[in-house]
């Protein structure tokens, strides 16, 4: 899994360099957003976007 700041910005990076978007943007309430995604050699791998506050 690779955490991303912008999991929109890194799914249309991914389309526009040759990957193939698997399971799309999905919501995981309370925790963030999540994706996976394959690279052009078929690799699968997953994307977070947490949305959870840090507890400072």
């Amino acid at each position: 899994m690779v955490e991303v700041s912008d999991i929109d910005n890194v799914i249309e990076a991914v389309k526009a360099n040759g990957g193939k978007i698997e399971m799309g943007k999905m919501e995981l309430k309370g925790v963030g957003f999540f994706a996976s995604v394959r690279d052009t050699e078929g690799n699968r791998f997953s994307l977070m976007q947490s949305t959870m506050k840090p507890n400072n």
